[in-house]
């Protein structure tokens, strides 16, 4: 069982530098492009593209939610995960050297 993403473990964290593309942008993180993907005002949503992690996820609180957020929030952090373990990447190759172990 994976319980912390860190050290070893770090780039399981949505908070871990690694570029996602998303709604056209490119976010530093995943933790960013979820943040960002609660409102559907673009003018907002390009100021998540310069935040750290931690910033957007501040700022994220913050935003008008778009109506349907409730709903859809699980689906727009599972495209995020597919998006951000693309297959042939080494994101996806780091994931897949975990092998059965359960992550939490």
């Amino acid at each position: 069982m994976i319980s912390e993403f860190r050290g070893k473990y770090q780039f399981l964290s949505n908070f871990y530098r690694s570029p996602i593309e998303y709604q056209s942008l490119v976010y530093p993180s995943l933790e960013n492009a979820f943040q960002a993907a609660k409102t559907d005002d673009e003018y907002i949503r390009k100021h998540f593209v310069n935040f750290t992690p931690l910033e957007a996820k501040k700022w994220g609180r913050k935003v008008p939610l778009v109506s349907n957020w409730e709903s859809i929030k699980i689906d727009v952090m599972t495209w995020l995960i597919v998006i951000k373990f693309t297959p042939g990447t080494e994101l996806a190759t780091l994931l897949s050297s975990t092998g059965d172990e359960e992550l939490i």
